[in-house]
């Protein structure tokens, strides 16, 4: 009697940087002009169990409808960073397989087979070793703020030595701002897409897509920060810019009004100006993100709009903070 064999065929085996590539390359935009975002409201039910396991196999980025495979994107991460996601990969395809019998991209439920081999997939990501032979790990990953600096020789000129700001500063900022919105609101229509996709849908694109929309994670967070560093000056909390962020993004609030975690409000207001949990739209028990999350403080361009060129000012208004949150942070994560 032949038994199956689990592994994967040679033929068709491909990473998971392939796989994502050939999403891209392959997919026909969604026409904005006649189809509407779906951006996450405050009504919005946010899906558990098997709901939350078919959206990770299948979902689709709200401003462009372009379509996305968040357990395909967590391999491909941890490859990028330079760790050995063979196993993880094998699993993948796996469940690529079985998410396509189970009609999952068309409302299906995950079969058990998924749900446990889903379950086998995070192990394989979170536990994956370093591969040695990458060339990630030929660069410098400092990660106190004294390393940090070290590498940054500019950090240590000092005031006199440096040149002048220009004296349209002013100007510069405004105008970087404007680039950042109006960059936001034209990309959110088309983004996962190729531009040979692009092209066949839109034709030639010298303009917005459709009427402007700002209701993305590459501005509305930061506008939301700036409301609050108005409304406290540069002795802001993280609290404060927490507090800011649930007044004006309806999204937020289902990070503070999860009823299974008790902690969830001051997980808001304690992470988000470090963390921009607001990007993270993982879910917290998936210890695998934890990590890069908390790294996250190291780029947070919040406390750095503060001190426009000053990166050390910048540091020494949150470094506090951030030490004493981190390690708490890391002590709360160990229990999910």
């Amino acid at each position: 009697m032949n038994q199956k064999s689990n592994k994967p065929n040679t033929m068709l085996f491909r990473p998971a940087w392939k796989i994502e590539r050939e999403l891209r390359l392959s997919t026909i935009p969604l026409d904005r002009r006649t189809h509407e975002s779906n951006w996450y409201t405050s009504d919005t039910v946010f899906p558990t169990g098997d709901d939350l396991v078919a959206l990770f196999w299948h979902s689709s980025v709200p401003g462009s409808g372009a379509p996305e495979i968040p357990y395909l994107e967590m391999v491909q991460a941890m490859g990028n960073k330079g760790y050995n996601v063979s196993k993880a990969e094998i699993l993948l395809h796996e469940g690529l397989a079985m998410a396509e019998s189970c009609r999952i991209a068309h409302g299906g439920k995950p079969s058990p087979d998924l749900r446990a081999l889903t379950a086998e997939l995070l192990h394989e990501i979170h536990y994956a070793p370093r591969d040695l032979s990458n060339p990630y790990w030929r660069y410098e990953h400092p990660q106190e703020w004294n390393e940090v600096r070290e590498a940054m020789p500019a950090a240590t000129v000092s005031e006199t030595g440096r040149p002048p700001l220009p004296g349209d500063l002013e100007a510069r900022i405004h105008a970087g701002w404007l680039g950042q919105l109006a960059g936001g609101a034209f990309g959110t229509a088309i983004e996962g897409y190729h531009s040979e996709q692009l092209h066949k849908v839109y034709g030639r694109i010298d303009e917005y897509i459709t009427e402007p929309e700002t209701t993305n994670d590459d501005v509305v967070y930061e506008l939301a920060f700036l409301d609050a560093l108005e409304k406290h000056g540069r002795n802001l909390t993280s609290c404060d810019i927490a507090l800011e962020w649930i007044r004006q993004i309806p999204d937020i609030v289902r990070h503070c009004a999860r009823v299974d975690t008790p902690d969830s409000l001051w997980m808001v207001c304690r992470m988000d100006s470090i963390a921009q949990l607001g990007r993270w739209h993982i879910p917290s028990r998936i210890r695998l993100l934890a990590q890069p999350l908390l790294e996250l403080d190291r780029s947070s361009d919040a406390w750095h709009g503060m001190w426009p060129c000053e990166p050390c000012l910048a540091h020494g208004s949150c470094s506090p903070r951030l030490s004493r949150w981190r390690s708490i942070a890391r002590r709360k994560w160990s229990l999910w």
